[in-house]
């Protein structure tokens, strides 16, 4: 199935070709069985669809082995997981292996980017900034800006307001006539 869909990968097809000629020599299998209980495995967490799909995204024995540690954990979600986070989820599945669930779906719906976040300023870190981005977006959307303006009232002293005025004011004035006269 997997030659007919294309999901064999150059490095496997490679691979089993080798080994065959091994075992036609040796005649014994023990070199392959490795690739096969891996490929059991993978099937068993996934299902024949995503194992084949999740087999042609690897490079190499080593990353199909993490991809299957990786299945165990995330299940179905593994193929999307890998492709939203840029295979980010596969090269740092020792940092992100204390990370909840939870939280790396979280990350996913940020792309690469919000892997990259995850990875960098830790869970807790994360949860933070995106739960300050929520309410930032939540304050634009419901055009309550005038919240942010009292809170920056109430935190910033007046010699400060006073000065962003002053920089904002001359932001509203229109140069471009003022230069032109000269």
């Amino acid at each position: 199935m997997a030659q007919k869909s294309k999901g064999i990968p150059t490095w496997l097809s490679k691979y089993l070709v080798r080994e065959s000629k091994q075992i036609r020599k040796s005649k014994n299998i023990s070199n392959i069985k490795p690739l096969f209980n891996t490929l059991d495995s993978l099937r068993k967490e996934v299902g024949l669809k995503e194992t084949l799909t999740l087999l042609s995204k690897t490079k190499n024995f080593k990353e199909l082995k993490g991809t299957t540690k990786l299945a165990k954990r995330y299940g179905n979600k593994t193929a999307t997981l890998l492709t939203l986070s840029n295979k980010k989820l596969l090269t740092h599945a020792k940092q992100l292996s204390k990370v909840d669930t939870k939280t790396i779906a979280l990350a996913s719906t940020y792309g690469s980017s919000g892997f990259v976040h995850l990875i960098k300023g830790g869970e807790k870190n994360f949860i933070k900034t995106t739960k300050r981005m929520k309410a930032y977006a939540k304050v634009g959307y419901k055009e309550e800006v005038w919240k942010v303006f009292l809170w920056l009232m109430k935190h910033l002293s007046d010699t400060m307001l006073m000065f962003m005025m002053s920089i904002s004011s001359l932001l509203l004035i229109p140069w471009r006539n003022l230069l032109n006269l000269k």
